[in-house]
C-alpha cells in the first residue's frame, strides 16, 4: 500500500512555523497518516541524540578518569618532590654542621699558629737582645785586638831592628854560615817570641811540700791565682801553669803562666809593681832575647865603669836599650 505525501495544511504549517512542537490532536485522524512518518523520524533523531550524549558522557568520564590520574600523579610527584626537598634540606643541614665544625677547627688551627708566631717573635726578641750583647762584647774584643795589633807592629819593628843586628853579627862572626839556615833560625825565633809573649814568669813562689805531682800542680795553680788577685785586674783564667826545670829541693823553680791571648800577660806586666817584694814577674823571653839583654847589661856596665852616669836600660818597642835619664829634683 502506497501513500502519497501531501502538503500539510496551511494552519498546521503556521503552527509549526510559530514554534509549536505538538500537533493538533483534534485533527489527528486527518493527520495520522501524514504525521506518522514525522514521529518516526523524531524518534530516530532522539535516539541519535541519546547515543551522542552517551558517547559524550563516556568521553567525559574518560577525560575525568585521565584528569584524576593526572591529579594522582601530580600528588605523588608533589610528595616525592617534598621528600626530595626534605632530604636536600637534611643534607644541607648536615653540610652546614660539617662546615661549622671545619670552620671551628680552622679557627683553632689559626689561633694555634698565631700563638706559635707570637712565641717565635718573643724568642726572636730575646735572641736580638743576646745578639746586641754579643755585639758589644765583640766590639770590646776588637778594641783589644786593635791594641794587640799596634803592639804587634811595634814588636815587628823591634824584631826587624834585632834582625838587622843579628844579621850584622852573623856576617861579622862567620861569613861561611848558610844564609838559608840563618833565615830559618830567624823565623823560628820570631815564632817562639810570638808564642812566649802570651806567657809570664813568676819567681819567688815556694815549692810545694807535696809528694804527688798532681798535688804540687794544684798548689801552684792556687798560689798563682792568689798572686793575680793581688794585682786587682780582671783577666781570663790561665790556660796552663807549670814549673820550669827539674825538681830541686835546694831551690824554688820558676813558674810559667800561659794564657791563650796576648792581652792578659801585658796587663799583668803593667801592674807588676803591686806585687810583694819577694815575688818577681818577668816576660817569657827566648834564649836569644836573654843573650841580647845580657849583652846590653854588659855594655851598660862598661859605660858606667868609664864614668858615664844617669844610664839605665829601658824597653823601647820591646827592645832593651841603654838610655840616659835626667836626675830628679
Amino acid at each position: 500500500m502506497s501513500f502519497v505525501m501531501k502538503s500539510p495544511p496551511k494552519k498546521i504549517l503556521t503552527t509549526m512555523d510559530a514554534g509549536g512542537s505538538e500537533p493538533d490532536l483534534s485533527k489527528i485522524s486527518d493527520l495520522s497518516m501524514d504525521t506518522q512518518p514525522n514521529v518516526t523520524q523524531r524518534n530516530k533523531r532522539k535516539r541519535a541524540n541519546d547515543c551522542q550524549c552517551t558517547k559524550e558522557l563516556s568521553e567525559m568520564r574518560s577525560e575525568m578518569t585521565r584528569i584524576s590520574s593526572l591529579l594522582e600523579k601530580y600528588v605523588n610527584l608533589s610528595e616525592q618532590t617534598n621528600k626530595n626537598l626534605q632530604d636536600s634540606i637534611s643534607g644541607i643541614k648536615t653540610q652546614l654542621s660539617d662546615l661549622k665544625t671545619t670552620t671551628e677547627q680552622s679557627l683553632n688551627a689559626v689561633q694555634n699558629k698565631v700563638d706559635g708566631a707570637i712565641s717565635q717573635i718573643n724568642e726572636i726578641k730575646l735572641s736580638t737582645i743576646t745578639l746586641l750583647s754579643d755585639q758589644e762584647k765583640i766590639k770590646c774584643h776588637l778594641t783589644e785586638l786593635d791594641e794587640s795589633i799596634v803592639i804587634g807592629q811595634n814588636k815587628i819593628k823591634s824584631l826587624e831592628a834585632e834582625f838587622t843586628q843579628f844579621k850584622q853579627s852573623a856576617e861579622a862572626s862567620s861569613h861561611s854560615q848558610d844564609k838559608l839556615t840563618l833565615c830559618e833560625q830567624i823565623i823560628k825565633e820570631v815564632q817562639n817570641r810570638n808564642n812566649r809573649d802570651k806567657n809570664i814568669i813568676l819567681v819567688g813562689l815556694p815549692e810545694p811540700n807535696c809528694s804527688q805531682p798532681e798535688e804540687r800542680k794544684s798548689k801552684d795553680e792556687t798560689d798563682v791565682l792568689n798572686v793575680i788577685s793581688l794585682l786587682g785586674v780582671d783577666i781570663p783564667k790561665p790556660a796552663s801553669i807549670f814549673r820550669v826545670g827539674k825538681l830541686n829541693p835546694k831551690r824554688s823553680r820558676k813558674v810559667k803562666v800561659c794564657f791563650e791571648t796576648l792581652g792578659p800577660a801585658k796587663t799583668l806586666l803593667r801592674n807588676k809593681e803591686k806585687l810583694p817584694r819577694d815575688i818577681k814577674m818577668y816576660s817569657d823571653q827566648t834564649p836569644a832575647q836573654q843573650n841580647f839583654l845580657q849583652t846590653v847589661k854588659n855594655n851598660l856596665k862598661l859605660r858606667q865603669e868609664k864614668g858615664e852616669t844617669g844610664l839605665t836600660i829601658r824597653y823601647i818597642n820591646g827592645t832593651p836599650t841603654i838610655v840616659k835619664v835626667s836626675p830628679k829634683n
